[in-house]
This record gives C-alpha cells, sequence and structure tokens, in this order.
C-alpha cells in the first residue's frame, strides 16, 4: 500500500508538500483550508483544526476511520534510510514593508518602532514575513497573509525555534502562541518569545531546552480557547510544571488586548496574577460532558495506537495513552524479542520510545533489533550505520546493567518525556529495580504507583516485565495470579500479557493429536479499558528474530 495511490484513489487532493508531510483537507471535518497532514514514511495523520477536529491516527487507524480495511505501508518490511535532522537556512532576502504592510500592521496596534524592532519585512504584496534569528543568524520564517487570517506558514525544513529568542534577557521567560502576540507584549514594554507553530506543535522544545532549561520561572500566555488551554498544559508537563504559570488576558490573546486599548498596568497585574499550574483535585460533572459524549459517539477513540499485531489489537484496542502493562512469561519465552519488534513498530509510526534493559546489554538487544528490522540474520555493514542512523532521535536507552532504584529511573523517563516526546517506556524487568528488601511487597506496589502517576502525568505507555514465580517446570503456562511479587504489580496494571512458548513435549503432544502447536501463545489476562481477553498464536522466524500471526 503506498499512501499517495491510496489518498488519490479516495478523492483526496494533495494540496502541497511541507518535508515529510503531505497536506490535504481533512475528510473528517468540513475544512475546506488544508489543515490536514499526513507523513508520507508513516503515515501518521493529525488535523489541526484543534477547536473543531483536531483528530490524530496512525496509518492503520486512519484507514480504519475512512471506512476501508487496513493495509500495511509497502515499506513496513523494508529497510529505509533516514536522515538526521538537517535544517535549511530561508533564502528569501526579506524587503521592506510598503505602505500597505505598514497599514495593516498598524491597525493590529503595532508602532514603527516595533516594525523595525522585530525586523518585519514582505513577500509579495500581501504576506507578511516574521523571521527568526538564533545568535543572530536568520534560521527560519514565518509567513503570514494580511488578507487571509488563517492562512501562514514556515520555511521548509527550517529550525523550530522560539520567535525573539535573542532578544531576552530576563530572568524570566515568557512564551507566547503567535508572533503577534509577541510583538503587542513588545508595545507594552514587555519581553517575550513566541512558539513557531501554535500551540500543540512542540517540535522545538528540544531544540530550545538549554534556552528554557534556564529559567526559574516561565509564564505561559497562550490564546484563552480550548486549544490554547490544552496546549499550555502540554507545555508545563514538558518544561516541568513547578516552574510554569499560567497567564489570562482579559481578551483572547495579547494582540486582541492591545487593539482593544487595554491598558499595560491591566495586562501587568495578569501577568503578577498568573496561576500555577496545580492540578484541579475536584472536578464538577458537567466538566465531562462534552468528552463523555464523544466517547460514547465515536468508541474507537477509546483505541489506542497499533501494536503491530491484528489480532491483539482486536483484543487489546492498541496501546492507550496513560497506561501500564505488566509483560510476563517463564525464562526464554520470547518476551524481551517481541517487546523489541514491538518499540521497532513503533519507532515505524514516530512514537519515541525508552527501554531500560537491564537483564540485556543495549549492544545485544539493538543488535537483535536491526535484524528484525530488515529481516535478515547478518545484515551488511551498512545497513547496520542506516539503521543506528535512522534509529537515532527516535529511541532512547539506559545504558547500564546496574540494579536503580526507582526515582533514578523515573528522574530518566521524565528528562525523555519532557525534552524529547518519548511515549512509551520499558522497564525489563521488575527484579532488577533496586528496591529495599526489608519490605519488598511495600515497595513493590510503591513503585507500580508511582509508575500508573507517572504514565498519566506524561500521558505515555510504561511496559514492565515481571517474571513468573518458578513452577514445578518451564513448560508451566503461567497465569495472572503467578506472577512474582506483590497481587498489587497486576491489581494496579491496566494490561497484563503472558508469553508462553510451548516446548518440545507439547509440540510432540500436539503432532500425535494432529494439531498444530505454534511456536508461542500471547495470552490477554486483563484488558481494564475494553474488558476482552483472549489468547493469540504466534509463529517465530528464527533468521528476522521476529514473531508472525
Amino acid at each position: 500500500m503506498d499512501i499517495r495511490e491510496y489518498l488519490n484513489n479516495k478523492g483526496i487532493q494533495i494540496k502541497k508538500e511541507r518535508g515529510d508531510e503531505l497536506i490535504i483537507d481533512c475528510p473528517f471535518c468540513d475544512d475546506r483550508e488544508g489543515k490536514g497532514a499526513i507523513n508520507s514514511r508513516s503515515g501518521a495523520y493529525n488535523c489541526l483544526h484543534l477547536n473543531r477536529c483536531g483528530v490524530k491516527y496512525s496509518w492503520w487507524n486512519f484507514q480504519k476511520a475512512l471506512g476501508d480495511d487496513p493495509k500495511p505501508l509497502n515499506s513496513d518490511k523494508t529497510f529505509y534510510p533516514h536522515k538526521k535532522p538537517v535544517y535549511h537556512k530561508p533564502r528569501v532576502k526579506p524587503k521592506e514593508p510598503d505602505s500597505k504592510i505598514i497599514k495593516y500592521l498598524k491597525k493590529r496596534g503595532f508602532s514603527d518602532e516595533t516594525i523595525k524592532y522585530f525586523r518585519v519585512g514582505q513577500q509579495k504584496e500581501d504576506t507578511v514575513i516574521l523571521p527568526y534569528y538564533k545568535e543572530g543568524e536568520l534560521v527560519n520564517i514565518k509567513y503570514r497573509s494580511i488578507t487571509e487570517k488563517k492562512k501562514m506558514w514556515t520555511e521548509t525544513n527550517a529550525e523550530p525555534i522560539l520567535f525573539n529568542r535573542d532578544n531576552i534577557t530576563e530572568n524570566e521567560l515568557i512564551i507566547t502562541e503567535g508572533e503577534y502576540d509577541c510583538m503587542a507584549l513588545h508595545e507594552y514594554g514587555i519581553k517575550a518569545v513566541s512558539v513557531p507553530n501554535g500551540a500543540n506543535d512542540f517540535r522545538w522544545v528540544e531544540n530550545e531546552w538549554d534556552l528554557v532549561s534556564k529559567y526559574s520561572i516561565v509564564y505561559i500566555c497562550f490564546d484563552g480557547d480550548r486549544a490554547g488551554q490544552k496546549g499550555a498544559q502540554e507545555l508545563a508537563q514538558r518544561i516541568g510544571e513547578w516552574k510554569c504559570r499560567y497567564v489570562r488576558l482579559p481578551y483572547k490573546d495579547a494582540n486582541e488586548c492591545l487593539i482593544a486599548g487595554v491598558p499595560k498596568t491591566e495586562v501587568l497585574d495578569c501577568i503578577a496574577t498568573a496561576q500555577d499550574f496545580t492540578p484541579a483535585m475536584l472536578a464538577s460533572p458537567i466538566e465531562f460532558t462534552e468528552e463523555i459524549i464523544n466517547s460514547i459517539n465515536n468508541p474507537e477513540k477509546e483505541n489506542g495506537v497499533p501494536t503491530g499485531i491484528n489480532k491483539l489489537d482486536k483484543i487489546l484496542g492498541g496501546w492507550r495513552e496513560a497506561e501500564l502493562t505488566i509483560w510476563s512469561g517463564r525464562n526464554s519465552a520470547g518476551k524481551s524479542t517481541l517487546l523489541n519488534q514491538i518499540f521497532l513498530h513503533l519507532v515505524r509510526a514516530d512514537i519515541k520510545g525508552c527501554i531500560a534493559s537491564f537483564e540485556m546489554p543495549v549492544v545485544r538487544y539493538l543488535g537483535w533489533m536491526v535484524r528484525q528490522h530488515t529481516g535478515t540474520t547478518h545484515p551488511a555493514e551498512e545497513q547496520i550505520k542506516k539503521f543506528t542512523n535512522w534509529l537515532t532521535g527516535k529511541l532512547y536507552v539506559l545504558n547500564t546493567l546496574d540494579s536503580l532504584t526507582p526515582a533514578v529511573i523515573l528522574d530518566t523517563f521524565e528528562y525523555a518525556a519532557r525534552r524529547y516526546g518519548v511515549k512509551h517506556f520499558l522497564i525489563d524487568s521488575l527484579m532488577k529495580v533496586n528496591l529495599p528488601e526489608r519490605e519488598e511487597l511495600k515497595e513493590q506496589k510503591a513503585f507500580i504507583n508511582q509508575l500508573t502517576g507517572f504514565a498519566h502525568k506524561f500521558k505515555c505507555h510504561i511496559h514492565l516485565v515481571a517474571h513468573p514465580r518458578k513452577g514445578m517446570k518451564d513448560s508451566d503456562k503461567p497465569g495472572k495470579v503467578d506472577i512474582m511479587g506483590s497481587g498489587d504489580i497486576t491489581n494496579l496494571a491496566d494490561n497484563v500479557l503472558i508469553l508462553h512458548r510451548p516446548d518440545t513435549e507439547e509440540k510432540e503432544r500436539g503432532i500425535k493429536k494432529q494439531i498444530t502447536v505454534p511456536d508461542a501463545m500471547l495470552y490477554v489476562k486483563k484488558n481494564r479499558v475494553k474488558g476482552t481477553e483472549g489468547a493469540l498464536r504466534l509463529h517465530f522466524d528464527p533468521n528476522a528474530k521476529k514473531f508472525y500471526e
């Protein structure tokens, strides 16, 4: 299945291309502004009509949402090269704005001094150029039409950074949602920066992490609509809720305040009384009305991202945000192999992962992963180099076999979640987590609670390997109650999966009964959201080191 071919067959026109993104009218809302973007490599889809639609789908779920039987991409089982992020400098030379552009900017409340300060330029007769400088060098440009309010774009493959970042000298940082809001605050005598691509695009965070980390207080001054509030909350989680404050202005944004003539004293008062990002512990049922209606009318939205195994998706519903999955099974059942395969599927879908494997050296499990990726036991050196180059920036690993405390593990995971936007974490295994032996069962419960709290806070999915108790023999099939340690391990988890690999004796019994015994069985023993349990038969390809249905 080819993405371009699929879109053409569905009658969906590609309006333009922006790097790897194919820009289309969102087929799930009445979009005519090209708010839909689908990744030409992974098929990941995103609608930017945040207050109207805002759906996000994997390639698999995108096809399902359009009523089709999903098909994998042609590249799913082939190796494709990945280029490290190489940002291109703008080639456009901004020219001085003419009287028409100046008139438009002044209607928005901007003085000649502000227009000159931000080095605002012009392209064509109706497009404002807003230049992004980093350490004095022009690295990006935002283009905004003066005739079409929502028509705006940035340079293709340019570095996403904060607007006006070079001019901030204060000890506190104010971040706005748009360049005009940043310029409006300048009119009020307040220095600020702006994000480059709206409230819910956080690609800039990694590039500006060192800059943002310097500030002990960060004021987030996003738009007052629902999309702005959601983006402000997520940004605070990424850069640290403890140091963030949420600024509520009397109008939707700073530029509207300027146009409406809101006095400087009132704006300063809004900043001075900015609210902490303290989670609301109590809420009224009416606040959830819209979400309840949406959940009932669209039950498929309870599904998470595909696991890469069709039948597991049907039983489990995919990997959902804010969940903890326990993996168990006897030694040599293939847990690490299957989890490697699942994380490889995730990064192919542009979902970042982090692996803490305390039982296997990094070189060994990455070696298995490159075999899974290339489908060969002995990949060539060039394939290995391309693979590690492609994987860099998508997967992060904890390079240690030491037993770590929960605090060290969670601190490292938090850094990965905040800075890099990692959404899936693996701990292999619970036995290697350094817990006090004196009250081990109590400490296990506390650690599982910490993991579930972390998953909810960062809207991520955590996979935890927990070994079963020693049975009479390795061929015994472990159940949910056979997992070694506290019963709260499975009680507090959202999902429990158990992998069983039949031994020679089981296979011989199957031959006698003329039954085909699979290489492995994956049992879903707990599924909190869907409530469904089940089992699926897996076959193993020893050359590719992969399980197949």
